[in-house]
């Protein structure tokens, strides 16, 4: 059973859900099994709660695959409109494809009892780890439970389309011919690029997707290139082009972004892309050749200079590594797999960014730091630790960071930048932060 064993490697060798993609593609082929591996990672902790109830005691090690065939049928009996006779009546006859026949009157004791007990009883929790429950909780106060409910609904599915390769508005006639619902952005001001799906397609049934009219990036992801556009609307190159880079750049989303709105505007561009591993970055330049962007990718480590020749850029992109806390809609095996120490390595990873890349930025040039955290630690309190660190540096070249205020359409105003929320239903979670470097003497913000 393909779900079984997709879940198995999130669950017990604790690998994600891109990694099943990239490796057992065959998996999640059928939308049955997609349905079945996010749906039982979404309500994991609630599922997993109620099928122990059934248990007299944990199943033996070399069992767990059948403990994971219970989730998944108790998930079809609490959370899908699959009849439950054909739920049970399934579930029970996967026994076979697991080669443990001897199991089925096993799950099928298990499965009845909790027909019989439905989850009503249960405490939900929201279906979070405990500990994430709190983080958020203790971080958003009274708002937290409809953050935490939010994230187990489905993400929207948005599309960029590719200004180089067609219009809006032609992509829009082109979903009409395919009968394809959609909505186009709420913000007259932003997102002009973004149309939302109002059912999910497979990327490769879109109109125009292999000759690179479109991409899939969601709408709060897409607000990157607009603050970047903004921030590079004030800086004025009259002899040499404008430098931009992108420090974590893979899979490339806001870096093509950023590509296509300014060769719209005729502005002449160098960009430079650094990514640290080489998979990553081959499947980056594949999607480059398929919009049409012809970049070269940098393999390289953004912690140090290495890769550097010296030439200060204009603007930076900062797409820090993070808990991706605000992308459970997207990615519900972050509920299982996160531990709380992994913050604490993001924060000392982000640390570094900032001020290795800093040193690379030019007088006056801009830095736009994005994670895609609801989580304090990874956004505002990185870019306080940053500032407060650099101002109270004795080098020259590392006193000079100040935040320039933004303001986006959806979400909410923080200290030192943006939270965007996976309440808003239109966007995931985002915080961007916009800093500059101002010349020496020079401290407004």
């Amino acid at each position: 059973m393909h779900a079984v064993k997709a879940l198995q490697q999130v669950i017990i060798f604790n690998r994600t859900i891109d990694w099943v993609t990239a490796n057992r593609p065959q998996w999640l082929q059928q939308p049955l099994s997609q349905e079945l591996v996010y749906g039982t990672l979404r309500h994991y902790f609630s599922l997993k709660q109620w099928v122990d109830t059934q248990l007299k005691a944990p199943l033996r090690k070399k069992d767990q695959d059948l403990y994971i065939l219970m989730l998944v049928g108790a998930h079809q009996l609490a959370n899908t409109r699959i009849k439950d006779h054909a739920a049970i009546s399934e579930t029970v006859n996967a026994c076979k494809l697991l080669q443990k026949p001897w199991a089925k009157g096993l799950l099928n004791g298990v499965l009845r009892n909790l027909q019989r007990n439905p989850q009503t009883s249960l405490d939900r929790s929201f279906d979070h780890a405990p500990w994430m429950a709190a983080a958020i909780t203790d971080q958003y106060g009274e708002k937290a439970s409809e953050l935490l409910a939010a994230n187990n609904l489905r993400a929207p599915q948005t599309l960029r389309i590719n200004s180089l390769k067609t219009s809006v508005a032609d992509y829009k006639v082109a979903l009409n011919n395919a009968n394809i619902d959609y909505s186009t952005q709420p913000w007259a001001d932003y997102g002009a690029d973004a149309i939302t799906l109002q059912s999910p397609q497979p990327s490769q049934s879109l109109p125009g997707w292999a000759a690179g009219q479109v991409a899939i990036q969601d709408l709060g992801g897409q607000l990157a290139a607009d603050l970047s556009c903004q921030a590079l609307a004030l800086t004025q190159r009259k002899n040499s082009p404008l430098r931009i880079l992108d420090a974590c750049t893979a899979p490339g989303g806001k870096l093509f972004h950023i590509i296509e709105r300014l060769a719209s505007q005729g502005r002449a561009t160098e960009f430079t892309a650094i990514e640290l591993r080489a998979q990553r970055a081959e499947q980056t330049r594949e999607i480059a050749l398929r919009l049409g962007h012809d970049i070269s990718i940098v393999l390289g480590d953004a912690t140090n200079l290495e890769w550097w020749d010296g030439i200060a850029f204009d603007h930076i992109i900062v797409d820090a590594p993070c808990s991706g806390t605000g992308t459970i809609r997207r990615h519900p095996d972050i509920k299982v797999l996160l531990q709380p120490a992994q913050i604490d390595l993001h924060k000392l990873k982000q640390a570094q960014l900032l001020t290795n890349l800093w040193h690379t930025l030019a007088v006056e040039g801009t830095l736009l730091y994005c994670t895609c955290s609801i989580l304090e630690a990874e956004n505002d309190s990185a870019i306080a630790a940053f500032i407060n660190n650099s101002q109270a540096s004795n080098q020259s070249n590392n006193k000079d960071a100040h935040v320039t205020s933004i303001s986006l359409p959806t979400g909410q105003k923080t200290k030192y930048g943006w939270q965007l929320l996976p309440t808003n239903s239109n966007t995931d979670g985002f915080y961007y932060a916009l800093l500059t470097k101002a010349a020496l003497g020079n401290h407004s913000q």
